[in-house]
């Protein structure tokens, strides 16, 4: 897999419900979706296809298995990111069967190629005008190398790297600086956001003591009238008991008579 192109990843990928046919399959790392990539019409079908970028380009590495006669190789460039008609091939060579397979193209033209040794397997560079290959030095196990592009960064090997240590101590200090006023907002905005649920409890609970003054205001009403009902039921109760002495005296004073 090559660094990402236009925010997506690239793979050669077959579609089994069809034949074995190859496709480009891609994987946004944005919106984490699958798109297919149809190879150029003119490319054969048959092999292996490897996905590449060069020169800011989707491009395929496109060759046979090295047991089959007549190996050859094929390097296409989309031009138009996916634009299945700009397809363009850039390269076609005829090898022979000491290339195992294709790793990827220099900026001097040469290919970067697996190939077998005498003993055993190394990474090779191959002429596409004189097809020589030349052993770069660089042995392993087949089917295990790999190459990657070059980027270039401010990281000097020969030299003291004061500057951009300087400058990597800057970011830092801009970096603490700015997660300390990160810091200081937060405890703004929690502070901030407790004393807004204080005063929200305070309203809550004035409410709260506002109903309670309100049911005791009304207890008292209540007590009040009990007063008085029983008040006036006593005064009902001496006047029926004044009333009953003075029938039982006269009762009293008829049977006397």
């Amino acid at each position: 897999m090559y660094p990402p192109l236009n925010g997506a990843v690239h793979f050669g990928v077959y579609d089994e419900c069809k034949s074995s046919c190859q496709l480009v399959l891609s994987f946004d790392l944005g919106d984490e979706v699958f798109r297919l990539i149809s190879l150029p019409n003119a490319a054969v079908r048959q092999g292996i296809v490897q996905t590449s970028v060069i020169g800011g380009s989707l491009s395929l590495l496109f060759y046979y298995d090295r047991h089959v006669d007549n190996n050859c190789f094929a390097i296409w460039v989309m031009k138009d990111y996916g634009v299945v008609d700009s397809w363009a091939k850039l390269l076609a060579v005829d090898v022979n069967k000491e290339i195992i397979r294709v790793l990827g193209l220099r900026k001097n033209g040469s290919i970067l190629v697996e190939a077998e040794l005498t003993r055993g397997w190394g990474l090779s560079s191959y002429d596409p005008k004189s097809q020589q290959v030349k052993n770069l030095g660089i042995c392993g196990r087949p089917y295990y190398f790999h190459v990657d592009n070059y980027v270039e960064n401010l990281v000097l090997l020969n030299k003291p790297n004061d500057a951009v240590s300087e400058r990597g101590v800057s970011r830092k200090r801009k970096c603490r600086s700015t997660s300390d006023e990160e810091r200081v907002c937060q405890q703004k905005t929690q502070l901030e956001e407790r004393v807004c649920q204080q005063k929200t409890l305070l309203q809550q609970q004035k409410i709260i003591l506002k109903k309670q003054d309100k049911i005791l205001k009304q207890q008292e009403i209540i007590l009040k009238q009990q007063r008085e009902e029983m008040a006036w039921q006593t005064e009902k109760m001496v006047t029926l008991k004044s009333q009953l002495a003075i029938l039982i005296q006269q009762l009293r004073g008829q049977r006397h008579v």
